[in-house]
């Protein structure tokens, strides 16, 4: 009996006191924070509202009220995810590992223009970037030198004969190959098969068949002194280690190089020492070198009334002769490097200009020995 008197008073306890704060306080307002307790503002008026599970009319949601534009941890309609949208945040632009609406995706971001490991769309391809494959080789250096035949090519080789004894190492290296065979062989393009020497051995041939291929550059008969390793040199025609012979062939103050000439019109550019003649000589450039291999290349001006058969030109060093042809005749008008030849030098080296055996024009500005890497 006692229990049931106090849950009667109890609930009559709840309903006045509910009752009371259901009544409207009748004070204006512009917000809801103008108004007391559990009332909101209404048309200017604070009203009090009576709760309902949910809240929806109130414009407040649950963990999740829509109607307010706020929502649960996921608050989609302001354009912020929850977490991005289980860490891929759609709406807002960015998505998950791929980000793509943004235009940058994932590790293959096609849109954004920059790829993955082997992006295409950007340019930039990944480390293999394709099996490009090797440059075929080129056997212009050889064609060009009259004392070499090129008799075979192909994008892999050079094969020919060299006629003036210079041999297979530097009939190769003229086109920045490697001797890979040698044999016996003649001009003409008499290869003799029969034949077979060593790439670098010196027979003393005039004339072999050469084969070239890509390769290393290491010449095992010319070891270097560890502790005096090859070193680059230059002569310039005007240094003290030059002579020319006779000085009245050579005409050497009127440009900035030397060369041959026989016409009298040469004279008036004020070089009192030429005297129209023969238009033969030599020219002579001294060098001491540490033992190794040089690459030689002879610089003279080209022009369309060079010496037709290209300038001779000997490399001797060591008790060795290399004889070359320095094709300098074309309509270019430039000062051009020409290499003569790969050689294994070794203390004094002697490289002569022997425009003696013709009278036409030959052109010679600095003699560049430069070591093999």
């Amino acid at each position: 009996m006692k229990f049931v008197i106090g849950f009667f008073l109890a609930f009559s306890f709840f309903v006045l006191a509910f009752s009371m704060g259901a009544c409207d306080s009748g004070i204006g307002c512009a917000v809801d924070t103008d108004c007391p307790g559990n009332e909101l503002c209404r048309d200017g008026d604070c009203v009090s509202v009576t709760p309902l599970d949910g809240g929806e009319d109130a414009g407040l949601e649950d963990a999740g009220g829509e109607d307010a534009g706020e929502e649960d941890a996921g608050n989609e309609d302001a354009g912020e995810e929850d977490a991005g949208e289980d860490a891929g945040g759609e709406d807002a632009g960015l998505e998950d590992a791929g980000i793509e609406d943004a235009g940058i995706e994932d590790a293959g971001g096609e849109d954004a223009g920059i790829e993955d490991a082997g992006g295409e769309d950007a340019g930039i391809e990944d480390a293999g970037g394709g099996d490009e494959g090797l440059d075929p080789v080129d056997c212009l250096g050889i064609e060009a030198n009259p004392s070499y035949e090129l008799c075979e090519s192909s994008a892999d080789h050079c094969a020919g004969v060299y006629t003036n004894g210079a041999g297979c190492y530097s009939f190769c290296a003229a086109a920045g190959l490697i001797c890979t065979a040698r044999f016996g062989g003649e001009a003409g393009c008499d290869k003799e098969p029969e034949n077979s020497w060593d790439c670098f051995e010196d027979n003393g041939h005039m004339s072999d068949w050469c084969e070239c291929g890509r390769g290393g550059t290491v010449n095992p008969n010319c070891d270097p002194d560890p502790n005096n390793p090859p070193q680059a040199r230059t002569l310039y025609y005007k240094d003290s280690g030059v002579t020319f012979d006779p000085r009245s062939s050579w005409v050497l103050l009127c440009r900035d190089y030397a060369y041959t000439a026989q016409y009298a019109e040469h004279e008036e550019c004020g070089d009192d020492l030429y005297q129209a003649g023969s238009g033969r000589g030599t020219a002579t450039f001294v060098f001491n070198v540490p033992r190794g291999q040089y690459d030689v290349y002879i610089e003279g001006r080209h022009t369309a009334n060079r010496n037709p058969s290209g300038a001779k030109v000997i490399v001797s060093s060591a008790g060795q002769s290399y004889v070359a042809y320095i094709m300098q005749r074309d309509d270019s008008g430039l000062v051009l490097s020409d290499l003569h030849g790969r050689y294994c030098l070794d203390g004094a080296v002697t490289v002569i200009m022997d425009s003696s055996v013709s009278s036409a024009s030959d052109s010679v500005r600095r003699v560049i020995l430069t070591p093999v890497p």
